[in-house]
């Protein structure tokens, strides 16, 4: 358990750490206002003043002394700021070191519980990313993400092989998409997919088939409590021994203040039990939900386009497939007619659409259901779930407007704008739920598409558009008893 003297020690740490970075920031701003002085007018006048009394035969002593007096003025102003410059320096180190102090003192008594471990950890196969009745559905991976990850996985390998581990050579990989696009479900078939991918490297495949794979979520059932888990090491290293100790029926709130430990430290535990060196393990640690953590959400969350990431580490960005109508042990989770179809059709590709639609026709008839009140049920599981996230959609509303239009864009032309910046085509549709189509791929001028459940459901959440908002979706009336082309236009 978390003891009375850890929370005072957390808090403590957390107010000395917002302390040294504002007085850091008043510091570097003190710095910037002393060079601003020094090149502005009042230094440069200063600059002018010293020259001339050095250089000036002075036959007037009171016009002299004014020069004298003004220098002087000029000097004390400027050796003001850098009094302050001084001074914030001294207290930023003042917090610098307590923030320190108080970082040992913690590890002192994390040290304590970490010692509690296991000597040796047993490891234990992670459980599913995802419990929906989508999860029961047979994988689909598209051709892209498949040579994306091929080409990916064996450069790295050769990076590693050849000693070049820096951050440029090893990189990160990320999944990014919109709400309910299969972000966690193609991370959760990584491993799997890593192991198809390298069936030409036999080296590789079997350090990828002998790899420890952990499943860590900031989402669900181990959410991340921000303030409180706040060392990265620790945020990560719990989860992963939660996964190896867990008992049943034990909650993450039961266990998260048993132990702080490092994924390091984790690892080399596991390597005593199997008598192996810390160095031979191989391992794959996926991280879902990671936009809880980060400071500004938005940046990099299911909605809003990511710009400006300012490391150097490499990044490889895995696309997610668009799904054709879903199977389980290769027969089709939804009948083969017509109607069905076009409601498929409706959901574009979008896995928690159709997820959404298999629980809202499960066990129906069909043929005497009510289409508008299932269409209705399907938009109110999606709504329900995303929010948030549609909260957070108002940059789309441009977009939308190009879509419904059927207007054609550019991929080099500004569409939108987020945060005072012009998005182009590929920042909204990175994340996948809003699409480009061309003729060809190398065409740059094209039309954006969207699944048209979503269409519906962000034109209707933008409450400050009436036109989006008055759009009429519900085509099915007209079309409930018609038969052919699935794919009709509102």
């Amino acid at each position: 358990m978390i003891t009375h003297e850890e929370i005072k020690i957390k808090t403590e740490l957390n107010k000395t750490d917002r302390e040294y970075q504002e007085a850091k920031k008043e510091y570097q701003d003190a710095k910037k206002d002393l060079e601003k002085w020094k090149e502005g007018e009042r230094g440069n006048r200063l600059d002018q003043l010293e020259r001339k009394l050095e250089d000036e035969e002075w036959k007037n002593e009171g016009q002299k002394r004014r020069w004298e007096d003004r220098i002087k003025e000029l000097k004390e102003e400027k050796e003001r700021l850098k009094d302050r410059i001084k001074k914030l320096e001294t207290m930023k180190m003042m917090w610098a070191n307590q923030t320190i102090k108080l970082q040992d003192k913690l590890a002192g008594i994390t040290e304590e519980k970490a010692q509690k471990l296991p000597e040796k950890l047993e490891f234990r196969d992670p459980h599913p990313l995802l419990m929906g009745s989508g999860s029961a559905w047979d994988f689909q991976a598209s051709d892209a993400l498949k040579e994306k990850l091929k080409d990916a996985i064996h450069d790295h390998f050769r990076c590693w092989k050849d000693g070049q581990l820096e951050k440029t050579t090893i990189p990160q990989y990320f999944i990014l998409a919109g709400a309910g696009e299969g972000k966690s479900r193609t991370a959760q078939e990584l491993p799997k997919l890593l192991i198809e991918c390298t069936n030409d490297d036999v080296d590789l495949q079997n350090r990828l088939k002998s790899a420890l794979v952990f499943n860590l979520s900031f989402e669900n059932g181990t959410k991340l409590f921000r303030g409180v888990e706040v060392d990265s090491s620790y945020i990560i290293g719990n989860r992963m021994l939660f996964q190896l100790l867990k008992h049943p029926n034990e909650t993450w709130n039961d266990f998260k203040n048993r132990y702080e430990v490092t994924p390091e430290k984790v690892l080399r535990h596991i390597a005593r039990h199997r008598n192996q060196e810390f160095d031979d393990l191989n391992v794959i640690i996926i991280l879902d939900g990671l936009q809880v953590a980060m400071n500004d959400p938005d940046d990099a969350t299911i909605s809003m386009p990511i710009h400006n990431l300012a490391s150097s580490q490499k990044r490889v960005f895995l696309p997610v497939t668009s799904l054709k109508p879903p199977k389980i042990n290769n027969n089709p989770v939804f009948i083969d007619n017509s109607v069905m179809k076009m409601l498929i059709n409706d959901m574009g590709g979008h896995g928690r659409a159709l997820e959404a639609l298999e629980v809202s026709v499960r066990e129906k008839d069909l043929d005497n259901i009510n289409f508008i009140d299932l269409i209705n049920n399907v938009r109110s599981k999606l709504i329900d779930n995303y929010q948030g996230w549609l909260s957070k959609t108002i940059y789309l509303k441009p977009v939308l407007r190009i879509i419904l239009s059927r207007t054609q864009v550019d991929k080099n032309q500004d569409i939108s704008t987020f945060k005072g910046k012009g998005l182009k085509i590929d920042d909204v549709t990175q994340f996948g739920l809003v699409r480009f189509e061309s003729q060809s791929t190398d065409q740059v001028v094209g039309y954006l598409t969207c699944p048209y459940i979503w269409l519906w459901i962000m034109a209707h959440a933008l409450s400050n558009d009436k036109v989006l908002q008055n759009w009429n979706f519900n085509y099915y009336n007209e079309v409930r008893n018609r038969t052919g082309d699935p794919s009709i236009p509102p």
